[in-house]
């Protein structure tokens, strides 16, 4: 099973998103980040489909 180039930047992205959104899910004091949360829910959705297409 190999694995292409993409597949690992799809990983890394996904790895990213979570990352960023419990990052800034644990950071927020009395305002949230929204545009940063936002982007973290974009990239692991774009990384999850990614993976999906394909596989």
């Amino acid at each position: 099973m190999d694995f292409p180039i993409y597949t690992i930047l799809l990983f890394a992205g996904l790895l990213y998103g979570i990352i960023t959104f419990i990052m800034e899910l644990r950071h927020y004091k009395n305002t949230l980040n929204l545009k940063q949360l936002t982007l973290s829910i974009v990239i692991m959705i774009i990384s999850v489909i990614g993976l999906y297409v394909s596989y």
